[in-house]
């Protein structure tokens, strides 16, 4: 476990206890291990032991080091930046250090891309009702409990054709904007747009 993911166990923690962690931010990792430990956080043994065994990257091949760089940014939906991609196997290795960057093996390169091929997913949901049945309350959306969101609101989940209303939602839009400048018709410009009120909009012009 990386130190970020230390402090999401703890984030959790705090969310359903009155007996908060405090001032964690600046613990170094070592630290916030044993407070973890100290407030039972890990669920199994084999978490704990990832958490704290530490791997000397130094054994690593420059390759296998240049993809955990990589797969880094690409989590962020990032390219790798180009001083980085030219460093030398030492200097790529503090620059490991100093961002936290972890060593990824194949089981958890494989786990990590399930959990974002999910978050993508569910997310596509939230997208899906959003846009379709503007049935979404942004403000009560906690990021971090999504599917739990998806499920007491019984939302549709079926997004097969996401696509296609996204793009109806789009052309209706730019129809209903354009006539509007066309006509010199008042229209209303809504910060989050849906097909239902593209359509009551519609209905107002008949």
């Amino acid at each position: 476990m990386n130190r970020i993911e230390l402090l999401a166990l703890i984030k959790t923690y705090n969310k359903t206890h009155d007996d908060k962690i405090k001032n964690v931010d600046k613990l170094k990792k070592e630290e916030i291990i044993e407070l973890c430990q100290k407030y039972n956080l890990f669920d199994t043994v084999e978490q704990s032991a990832a958490a704290t065994t530490t791997i000397d990257l130094r054994n690593i091949s420059k390759k296998d080091l240049m993809r955990d760089v990589e797969f880094y940014f690409l989590k962020q939906s990032k390219m790798i930046p180009q001083d980085v991609a030219l460093m030398k196997k030492q200097d790529l290795i503090d620059y490991m250090e100093l961002n936290e960057i972890q060593h990824y093996t194949p089981e958890l390169i494989q786990k990590e891309v399930r959990q974002l091929n999910k978050e993508h997913y569910l997310k596509n949901i939230i997208t899906y009702n959003m846009l379709r049945y503007d049935n979404v309350d942004i403000m009560n959306l906690d990021n971090d409990k999504i599917e739990e969101y998806i499920i007491e609101n019984k939302l549709d989940t079926n997004i097969e054709h996401l696509h296609a209303y996204a793009v109806l939602l789009y052309n209706l839009h730019a129809s209903y904007e354009g006539f509007c400048k066309s006509t010199g018709t008042e229209y209303v410009k809504d910060r989050i747009k849906t097909i239902p009120k593209i359509l009551e909009h519609l209905k107002n012009l008949c």
